[in-house]
């Protein structure tokens, strides 16, 4: 994985719902020519309420060897408090069970992205 961006407005009024997106850069970096990945989204924004609530889980993402893949989602955020909101998103992949090929290197697998939005009048 090469970066996780998180993105939310700067600012929204307490109650006032936002989209905060979510976007991974993926890239194989070989030793397989393309490779199938599922990639597992588990966002949180404590204080506020996040739909959707559970992790979000994409299959099947075709990765090429040496090709950036970037791949996204967004949730709806709602925060009842003024105060600062921060998002933080956690990405994880795995290469697909279907897949008849092992990661020679399971350290860059993840990432982390956050990003804050001021909630006040």
């Amino acid at each position: 994985m090469e970066d996780v961006s998180v993105r939310g407005p700067d600012s929204a009024l307490p109650g006032e719902s936002f989209i905060v997106r979510v976007t991974a850069s993926l890239r194989n970096l070989g030793p397989a020519s393309a490779v199938l990945v599922d990639t597992t989204f588990t966002f949180s924004a404590p204080g506020c309420e996040v739909t959707p609530f559970a992790p979000v889980i994409v299959e099947d993402t075709n990765l090429p060897q040496d090709v950036g893949v970037s791949i996204g989602r967004g949730w709806l955020v709602t925060c009842a408090q003024a105060g600062t909101a921060t998002s933080t998103a956690d990405v994880d992949i795995v290469i697909d069970a279907s897949q008849a090929i092992t990661d020679p290197d399971t350290t860059n697998n993840s990432g982390t992205g956050s990003d804050s939005t001021i909630v006040g009048p």
